[in-house]
């Protein structure tokens, strides 16, 4: 997968509509313009937040990641995505493109591993190298399909 580059930090004088929704983060971060990513002290936090949805719903982006640092591992996140359907993600797979880089950077490290705590949660490795995240970690399948492509493609 490709990193998902920071776009911009939501400084403290920025809509207060958005702040107002996490009073206790230390950072919000708009990464690569799908989600908003808010930072947090500790994993107690991530765990213990309910957030409204009705607000979350109301918010211009995909959804919010929610991180800290983690206890046994390097980090914890949450994803929740009610405007697109998705109240809470068991797992958020694309939220790591983000995420990854950004802890990556943040402990000088190129191997992550990851906890994403919310109820069927998971355990997520991640590789950070250039512009590339790679994920590990148990799946659920959701759907088996099969694509087809018109005869008119030619084979390179």
């Amino acid at each position: 997968m490709i990193c998902a580059p920071l776009i911009r930090e939501l400084r403290q004088d920025d809509d207060s509509a958005y702040r107002s929704l996490w009073r206790d983060a230390l950072q919000l971060a708009v990464l690569a313009g799908d989600d908003y990513v808010v930072l947090f002290r500790d994993e107690a936090q991530i765990r213990a937040i309910h957030p409204d949805m009705t607000a979350l719903q109301r918010l211009d982006l995909r959804g919010v990641a929610i991180t800290a640092p983690g206890k046994g591992c390097d980090f914890v996140a949450r994803f929740f995505g009610p405007k697109v359907g998705v109240p809470e993600d068991p797992v958020t797979g694309s939220a790591y493109t983000a995420l990854a880089p950004y802890w990556a950077e943040r402990l000088g490290k190129t191997i992550l591993s990851a906890r994403q705590v919310s109820q069927r949660g998971s355990e997520i490795h991640c590789g950070v190298a250039r512009d590339r995240v790679t994920l590990t970690g148990a799946a659920a399948t959701f759907m088996v399909g099969e694509i087809r492509f018109p005869e008119v493609y030619e084979v390179l």
